[in-house]
Parts: structure tokens; sequence; C-alpha cells
């Protein structure tokens, strides 16, 4: 007889284990295939298109799509805790006669809340694109706009509201316990509950991302961690209040010093940057080399001793020059900034001191071969590092002939 009690409740707890760890397996198997995917996108050279822009019905689409891939990856391993928490509640309730729910009504719920909040984002940013050329804001602004959404950040993380939306994310049962809803539409609603406090708790972090660039992949997964360790840590309360102190300190550097520090998600141009600035771009590959082509308005070429003597806010630094004055732009009518971006296939990374060069015209035309000048932009920082110049151009129809070392490769191009 205690043999056949011992055998029962061990059946049980083994019933209970299985149960818990393979909806907790699944979650994480999706936060794994969400991550590959954002993997995929962040090397993808119709990643742009999923930018804020102008609002078009294509471009929002591709936002939204992206940014819930971006939410499996970073929020479904700090949120499997409560999701099991809720299918145990589930499954009790179950036991007394209600209704099954499907532990997936609940996620996407929680889900749904996020995606509004990134639809959300999405607008707001594309407005402030929108407004600011009829505005004649400068770039200049911008490590101070970002400065100051970080260090914001970095203040809502000491407020009593934060700590409330952290203590019910670390501690859901109560709400399980009086905010349940029946059926899959209740099962809904109090996922989609559950995702306000998680909103209220960690939009700053994610404010914190727009500025450093949604594509940053470095900064994604520190963020991510930093959302899992607050919720789940045994000191998660005051760890984030120590989040807090370095977003404040990060927002302070992001506002004096854009060169080392870059708001690289903010720009002025049609497009939200993803850790690279906002131009037309043409991607090819070419032998070993991945080329990426961008043609903008003309940039302030400093050297290393001017920025950092005028305390330059915009502009290119050029590398590989330790005098010399400014390049300034008396005539800008028809001037363009012409860079090219050079990443070794095999390895990933970017390709530094090669040997790059031009030529920019009709096809049919044989014109001059220009050099490009390793640099990069003040506002996105060193992870910029491009071969670059400035050149005289009128609108029309080219094809830019560009040369990397002895590797060819021709991009059609179109100059507004």
């Amino acid at each position: 007889m205690k043999s056949s009690t011992s055998d029962g409740a061990t059946g049980a707890r083994t019933v209970f284990t299985r149960d818990r760890m393979t909806p907790a397996a699944v979650l994480l198997l999706l936060a794994a295939l969400a991550w590959v995917g954002v993997l995929i996108w962040a090397r993808s050279p119709s990643m742009m298109d999923a930018m804020p822009g102008p609002v078009a019905p294509t471009r929002a689409t591709l936002f939204a799509a992206m940014w819930l891939v971006m939410m499996a990856a970073m929020m479904l391993p700090a949120v499997t805790p409560i999701v099991l928490l809720f299918r145990t509640v589930q499954r009790s309730r179950v036991a007394r006669g209600n209704l099954a729910v499907p532990t997936s009504s609940f996620v996407g719920g929680y889900l749904l809340v996020w995606l509004a909040a990134g639809v959300a984002a999405f607008l707001i940013y594309a407005l402030v694109q929108s407004v600011s050329p009829r505005l004649h804001a400068d770039t200049g602004w911008l490590p101070y706009v970002g400065g100051v959404i970080v260090v914001l950040a970095g203040i809502y993380q000491l407020t009593p509201l934060k700590n409330v939306c952290l203590r019910h994310c670390r501690s859901p049962i109560h709400f399980l316990m009086h905010g349940w809803g029946e059926g899959k539409l209740g099962a809904f609603r109090t996922g989609a509950g559950h995702g306000l406090f998680c909103l209220g708790c960690c939009w700053g972090i994610m404010a914190v991302l727009f500025v450093v660039g949604l594509m940053n992949l470095g900064w994604m997964a520190a963020l991510s961690l930093v959302i899992t360790i607050e919720k789940l840590a045994p000191r998660g309360v005051t760890i984030a209040r120590g989040v807090g102190g370095l977003f404040i300190a990060l927002g302070a550097l992001i506002a004096f010093w854009p060169s080392a520090f870059a708001p690289a998600g903010l720009t002025m141009g049609n497009t939200m940057s993803m850790g690279s600035p906002s131009r037309p771009v043409s991607t090819v590959t070419a032998g070993p080399y991945r080329l990426t082509l961008r043609v903008g308005m003309a940039e302030q070429l400093l050297t290393p001793a001017v920025a950092k003597g005028t305390h330059a806010r915009s502009g290119e630094i050029m590398l590989g020059m330790s005098a010399g004055q400014p390049i300034t732009m008396n005539d800008r009518s028809n001037l363009r900034h012409v860079e090219v971006r050079i990443v070794d296939r095999a390895m990933g990374m970017l390709v530094r001191n090669a040997r790059v060069s031009v030529q920019l015209g009709p096809s049919h035309m044989s014109t001059q071969s220009i050099p490009l000048m390793p640099m990069y932009g003040i506002i996105q920082g060193r992870k910029d590092y491009h071969y670059g110049a400035n050149i005289s151009i009128s609108p029309g129809q080219y094809t830019a002939h560009v040369r990397v070392n002895n590797v060819r490769a021709s991009f059609p191009i179109r100059v507004h």
C-alpha cells in the first residue's frame, strides 16, 4: 500500500514537471527562433524598408512584423514564469470544472500590447521626421534629443510607478487570482492586462533601444538581458535602480560626446536608422565583399584635430589625416556625399584600410576615378566606419563604379 502511494506521488510529480517544462521549452524555442529572424533581418538589404518614414501601408506592415519578432526575442524569456503560472492556475480551475483556456490566448494578448506600443512609436517617429525639415532643424541637435530621452528613461527607472509595475511583473499571482477572465477572450484580456504592466515597466528601456539603434544587435541583446534580470533576479528592483543610474550617465555621454556614444537610431532623413545613416541605399556583393553605397547631402569633412578643437556636433571625421583644415562647402548646390561601407562576407566584419575609389557618371561616359577616404560620422561614431568623399554632381541617373583593392562593382543610382 505504501509502495503504491509512493509510486502515485512520483507519477504526479513527473506529470507536473512535464506539464511545466513543455510550455517553457516552447516559449524559449520561439524566442530563439525570433533571435534567428532578427539576425537574418539585420543582414538583409531590405532592412531599411521597415523603418519609420512616410506613412505607407507596406512600410507600416514591415515595421509591425519586425517589431513583433523583436518583442518575441526580447520579452518571451522574461515572461516565461508568468505563462507557467497562468497555465498552473488554469489547470487547477479546470480540475474544479471550469472550461480549459489555451495559454496562447494569454500570450497573444501580451504581445498585442507590445505591438500596439511599437506602432505608436512608429507613428510618432514618422511625424517628427516629417515636421523637422519644415522647421529647418539641423542634425546638431540630435545628440541632445537622444541624450534627453535616455536620461528620462534613467530617471523613470527610479520612480514609484516603475517600482509598482516591476513588482507586479515579478509577483503577478495577485493579478492572476483577481483579474482572471473566463474563456479565450478573458485569457486574452488577462494577457493584455499583464502586458500593460510590462509596458509600464520596460518602456524606458525600449526608448533607449530606439535611440541607440533598433537593429544594433549588441544593444538589443544587452537590454534584453537587463529586462530578464530585472524581472527574474533575486534583487531585480535594486538592479533596476542601478540601471537607471547607468542610463542617466549614458544620456549625458550621448549629449556631450556623440562621436563616441552616438544616438545612431535618430536621423533627420526619410527613414529611421538602425545603427547607420539614413540615405538611399544600394547593396551588391563582389568577390569577398558586400558593398553598400549611399548618396546623400554633402557633409562637413573634418580632421580629428579640428573636430576636437571646435567641438563639432555634425559632419564626418576623416581618418588617416593628422593635419590640415576642415573641408568647407561654399557651393553646396550640386555637392553630394558618397560613401561606401565594406563588409567581409566570410568574417561579417567591416573592412578597414582598403584602397577604395569610385567613378560616378553616366554609364556611356568615362569619368575620373575619385579616391574615397576612410571616415566616420560624428553622430554615429566609430562604428560608422566607411569610405567617403564630397563629389559635385547634378541630379540624374548614374552608374557608380566602385573599386576596392582589386575588386570592382557597379551600382545604378539616382541623384535627386
